[in-house]
């Protein structure tokens, strides 16, 4: 039988810190999560069968760096014991630490202390509905993150986020909303987002704006997390409006207060004592002053005044937490996208306006690729392939249509590497037909017979980059891209296979 979440508690094994007494990283010492097992219907072992999986690689370099600050005891031996010697119920705080492992860079809008605080001082947490609510949705929302990397695991994010949708119908969340409120709604649109329900996506995320109008913080903590949540709501809508939003659908989310010309962010000296919080708000603020960029001239200013900021994360990307390196990567693509995506806008309103010099349209590929390059598999699609899509689009516009640079190649290589779902490279043929024509003949693709294994009547293709006689890459179907369910044309299909094993 599995245990439903309402049959776990955090036990006292010891007296519950005073209100005077400081709640640091050792307090869990004293308190062990234990389930209140109903003596009718024993445990199995299917209560194990929703505990999520966890991301391999949390930590890049992980015997060179220092551990994580948020690795404490999950369950702190002790000397009592429950008089039925259960298994401690570590699931749904290791969900916690692994959120603040991972996507926290991203979505830097809770506190480990503070959830520290709450666990230990709400040890019937699976009783009060707000903040079972709120851990429900922090576990999704790093499932999320998993499936978004992975594409595996649909089922259990499904399940997780029905899990947040029925627990939250237990309360009147809407009356007097709480940031709590809105981070949900935040993490369902994220949830959503990644299971490509868009329109469902966008409900919850004009549930947190509207959330977001009418809750009131309370003290200096409160207005600054109000900050950061106001940021990352922003970001959030810039850009996904850009790449899912359909034509009739409007901005709603406020524009945060940034100075773009003095930007207040002092530049980032990594260090090994670096805690992952400092560098997430950092990256909010970078990212924010990007999307509230209104025009090319803003966002040169940007990036001149994070120049050296960039480099210092750069050089330090190797030793940097898995996902700071990934929020950092993130940055670097949203500026190159967004700074393109107004030079296309101006050259189309405008007329007469001096071209851009070649070698300044292919630093904006150069920048972003430079990050991505670092980036491992899976990663690219945290960053974003509709960014790098409109980033490689934007580059052929500037360049007048001409024959594409290699660093489009370079980007088209990295998203139909990375696009399982085959939802952005199918749109990227006009980008690399023309550079097709400019590759020796030597090494243009050959259609061989069926593969092994393969229906008979199914052609694949081999690029041959030295002979005929040695071929480098592994024999791929040519109906392995299609759109709307019809396949392309074969010489499209082709180049587009053959410039991932070129590239």
């Amino acid at each position: 039988m599995v245990h439903s979440t309402s049959d776990w508690c955090l036990d006292p094994v010891a007296d519950a810190p005073k209100d005077h007494q400081r709640l640091d990283g050792f307090s869990l010492s004293s308190w062990a999560l234990t389930p209140v097992l109903d003596t009718e219907q024993p445990a199995s072992k299917d209560s194990e069968t929703l505990e999520p999986q966890i991301l391999p690689d949390r930590l890049d370099n992980a015997a060179t760096t220092a551990p994580s600050p948020y690795q404490l005891p999950i369950s702190p031996t002790v000397a009592m014991q429950s008089p039925f010697e259960p298994k401690p119920d570590t699931e749904i705080w290791r969900s916690v630490q692994h959120f603040f492992e991972t996507m926290h860079v991203i979505f830097p809008v809770l506190t480990y202390t503070d959830l520290l605080s709450r666990f230990v001082l709400e040890p019937q947490w699976s009783v009060a509905p707000d903040f079972r609510t709120l851990l429900f949705a922090v576990r999704m929302v790093t499932a999320a993150g998993e499936h978004r990397m992975t594409s595996n695991n649909a089922e259990n994010l499904k399940k997780f986020i029905e899990q947040v949708e029925r627990s939250r119908l237990c309360y009147d969340f809407a009356e007097c909303p709480t940031l709590d409120e809105v981070i949900i709604s935040l993490f369902l649109f994220t949830s959503y987002n990644v299971l490509e329900k868009h329109n469902r996506a966008f409900l919850y995320l004009d549930e947190a704006l509207s959330l977001m109008e009418t809750v009131q913080p309370v003290g200096a903590e409160e207005e600054a997390r109000r900050m950061h949540i106001e940021q990352v709501l922003y970001n959030t809508e810039a850009a996904s409006f850009a790449i899912y939003a359909g034509k009739g659908r409007r901005r709603r989310a406020k524009k945060p207060m940034v100075n773009l010309e003095h930007s207040s962010i002092k530049p980032l000296r990594i260090e090994t004592s670096e805690q992952s919080e400092q560098v997430a708000l950092h990256l909010l603020d970078r990212l924010t002053e990007i999307h509230v960029a209104e025009d090319t001239e803003a966002l040169r200013i940007i990036s001149t005044a994070s120049e050296t900021d960039m480099k210092t994360l750069f050089g330090a990307a190797f030793e940097m937490h898995r996902y700071c390196r990934i929020q950092a990567a993130d940055v670097a693509v949203s500026r190159q996208w967004q700074l393109s995506s107004k030079l296309v806008s101006g050259f189309r309103q405008r007329t007469g306006v001096e071209e851009l010099r070649q070698s300044t349209i292919e630093g904006l590929g150069n920048a972003a690729l430079a990050w991505i390059c670092l980036l491992k598999e899976g990663e690219p699609r945290i960053v974003g392939l509709g960014k790098l899509s409109g980033l490689a689009k934007n580059i052929v516009a500037l360049s007048g249509g001409r024959c594409p640079s290699y660093q489009v190649a370079g980007l088209v290589s990295a998203i139909i590497r990375e696009d399982h779902e085959r939802q952005f490279a199918p749109e990227l043929a006009d980008v690399v037909l023309p550079m097709v024509s400019t590759i020796p003949s030597t090494l243009y693709p050959v259609i061989d017979g069926p593969m092994e294994g393969g229906p008979d009547n199914e052609p694949t293709l081999h690029s041959y980059l030295c002979s005929p006689q040695q071929s480098s890459c592994v024999a791929m179907p040519l109906s392995t891209y299609t759109c709307a369910d019809e396949d392309f044309d074969n010489s499209g299909v082709e180049d587009l296979n053959w410039l991932v094993d070129l590239t």
